[in-house]
């Protein structure tokens, strides 16, 4: 792979399946996604697990909407991508701005969330020496059968 010229990419939609997050006792958290597709401008593409380690490092209530509440935060983290084989692929840092991230929190559950993040990070294994950075988004899209949220990510950015 490291003799090609990857350029531009947008990361597909990947469900986030599992979680453990503390926002209000040790405000960090982990987050795994499924297996998505990192699709290049030429149309090349590549599997890849993204992997969301959260810090929050300001939260404060903004506002209340029909019993429920609404934070805005300014968090950063770690993230890795990995292949379909478990591969590490790319590390690096994610941020999001100062209150660049809006959470509406209803019955101790998060309601609605919507937050983008820059990243930057390299390449390992098979993108040794390579650089990538974007943005990675986060959002929840829906409730499952048990009423928790469902947590989306995407994101886009550039391989060089």
């Amino acid at each position: 792979m490291s003799s090609h010229e990857w350029g531009e990419f947008v990361l597909e939609e990947s469900t986030v399946l599992t979680y453990d997050a503390s926002i209000y006792e040790s405000r960090s958290g982990t987050a795994e996604g499924t297996l998505s597709r990192m699709v290049f401008s030429d149309g090349r593409s590549i599997a890849v697990k993204p992997v969301v380690v959260v810090n929050l490092e300001t939260m404060d209530v903004v506002g209340e909407e029909e019993g429920a509440i609404k934070l805005m935060v300014s968090a950063s983290g770690t993230f890795t991508f990995h292949d379909e084989h478990s591969t590490l692929l790319f590390d690096g840092q994610w941020r999001l701005d100062e209150n660049a991230a809006a959470i509406l929190v209803r019955q101790h559950m998060v309601a609605e969330l919507s937050a983008r993040a820059a990243l930057s990070g390299t390449g390992k294994n098979a993108f040794e020496g390579r650089t990538i950075i974007g943005e990675l988004i986060i959002r929840i899209s829906g409730q499952d059968s048990s009423g928790f949220g469902v947590f989306k990510l995407t994101g886009k950015g550039t391989v060089t």
